[in-house]
């Protein structure tokens, strides 16, 4: 059986609609899987005309009906149309209130189609939270709206690059703020959460350990520079290797990045957003994918702006869009969150 993945069209005044064009046309017919991206037709053809790039899809429908009977055909790259932007205000790098509406509706449709049944992974391209802001919505970012959506509240950030999968304790939220999240309680939270997805998803090594980053320089030889790893980490930490849980740490993120790529874990943490950031992206700046853990269905993500100022100049690179296309379906393929 054909697995789908529904695509959204993230923010189309961006570089969002190139990346899929790309991404699609750079793989084989087929490689991905099945997919369904939810766009709005005619800004995907303007695209395609403005850049010279192929539109890929073999079956274009506005109906679950239609979707039903494209599936049963066997057509793999199926666009699912929205007709929601006028081409007549639309413009390349000039995100608006109609191309923030664009971007809602079209979430809310792939994660409809998943809900439903016609796929099984969501896939998300970059959009522009300050154009869901013009729209109304209080929505600014996929996680909000996939808590709009669905009947779940929680979930769990993984930034994932070749294989190096880092979880974050924070998320993107000011500096000052993460600090004051650094506490025993919370800590110890995210490592039960952590330990609970790792240990039951296919795609970790289960016989290594999780590794804890510092938050602070030379914690071990140094008590000048901060105590959260002595108040919270550390006992964190000891809770939980009391619970029977696999980790290792607090270790300086240098070297536990450098480890993680060694292969000596089945996944790391690290304490705030910039430090998951700045080590994925000096891994592979362009292959570096977000996996949205805790939800029904897998979600996979090209952490990525919409790149506005490079926007139908045909120069964006797509390796992350493509990485996130083929991480998505190989994660399906063996079973992750089926």
């Amino acid at each position: 059986m054909i697995r789908f993945l529904a695509v959204t069209m993230g923010d189309c005044s961006g570089v969002s609609p190139e990346l899929l064009l790309k991404a699609l046309n750079k793989g084989k017919y087929g490689s991905f899987g099945g997919v369904i991206v939810v766009g709005d037709e005619g800004v995907f053809r303007k695209v395609s005309a403005d850049l010279n790039l192929e539109m890929p899809f073999t079956a274009f429908v506005e109906t679950k009906e239609q979707l039903k009977e494209a599936q049963e055909e066997g057509e793999l790259y199926i666009f699912y149309n929205l007709p929601l932007i006028d081409l007549s205000r639309f413009e390349y790098g000039n995100y608006s209130s109609q191309t923030g509406e664009a971007t809602y509706a079209c979430t809310k449709k792939a994660i409809e189609l998943i809900q439903n049944g016609y796929a099984c992974a969501l896939v998300t391209m970059p959009l522009d939270g300050r154009a869901l802001s013009l729209a109304g919505h209080r929505e600014t970012n996929y996680e909000q709206m996939l808590y709009s959506f669905s009947s779940h509240d929680t979930s769990l950030r993984m930034l994932d690059t070749m294989g190096v999968k880092i979880f974050t304790h924070t998320s993107q939220i000011p500096i000052k703020q993460a600090l004051e999240s650094i506490t025993y309680e919370k800590v110890l939270d995210t490592i039960i959460q952590v330990d609970a997805v790792t240990s039951n998803q296919f795609v970790f090594d289960q016989l290594q350990p999780i590794g804890i980053s510092t938050i602070n320089p030379h914690h071990e030889d140094s008590t000048s520079y901060g105590e959260e790893e002595n108040i919270a980490i550390i006992p964190a930490i000891e809770t939980a290797k009391r619970i029977g849980i696999n980790i290792v740490g607090p270790i300086e993120s240098h070297h536990l990045v450098h480890g993680a790529k060694e292969g000596n874990y089945r996944a790391i943490i690290t304490l705030c957003y910039e430090q998951a950031i700045i080590a994925s992206t000096s891994c592979n700046f362009y292959k570096t994918i977000l996996v949205i853990w805790g939800w029904p269905f897998l979600v996979v993500g090209f952490d990525r702006g919409p790149m506005m100022d490079i926007a139908g100049k045909c120069i964006a690179n797509a390796e992350g869009a493509l990485q996130a296309l083929e991480v998505a379906y190989s994660y399906v393929q063996i079973g992750v969150n089926s």
